[in-house]
């Protein structure tokens, strides 16, 4: 009886709107992170290190990395394909959407984005370091904090001189 009643529910996610699915994406994402993160801090996490008993290693650490590993792949994976739509939907159509030049904002945006990438990892600090690793992943940190900061302070900037420019717009 119990198959019967998984058997007559039927799903097409082809018929879902976009929102509905992207929620569940979201709440599945949320509550795998969740679930990850609480094991992290539940399970083991008071073990001391064995080379210094004054720092933890915790049991999970592994279990964590490689999660947020694949999340990182699936990431770059759903940006690189979803690029790759936008693009191919793009072709022959016009840039501008109700007067806004919304290619030129997304492809300025894109390419701001690498090169803060790109110049904040060549002037990032590896010192510190006792290896050629550590001095990767130095400098990985450094390209991350800096490009954040960085592309904070440009969205503000962005942000006020659009106000100001709505403001003068409306004045006349």
């Amino acid at each position: 009886m119990g198959g019967k009643l998984f058997h007559s529910v039927k799903t097409d996610f082809s018929k879902w709107p976009t929102e509905k699915i992207s929620r569940l994406a979201l709440y599945g994402i949320i509550t795998l992170t969740a679930i990850v993160f609480v094991a992290f801090f539940l399970i083991g996490y008071n073990r001391p290190y064995l080379e210094n008993p004054n720092y933890n290693a915790p049991l999970l650490t592994g279990t964590l990395i490689v999660y947020l590993c694949i999340a990182l792949i699936v990431a770059l994976l759903l940006v690189v394909g979803s690029v790759t739509k936008r693009i191919r939907l793009r072709k022959g159509i016009s840039s501008t959407e109700n007067g806004i030049p919304a290619s030129k904002i997304a492809l300025s945006t894109a390419g701001l984005t690498v090169l803060t990438l790109v110049v904040t990892f060549l002037f990032g600090s590896g010192t510190d370091s006792r290896t050629e690793a550590t001095a990767f992943w130095n400098k990985a940190a450094d390209m991350f904090v800096n490009s954040s900061i960085f592309l904070i302070f440009v969205a503000i900037l962005a942000i006020a001189a659009s106000y100001v420019v709505s403001k003068k717009l409306n004045r006349k």
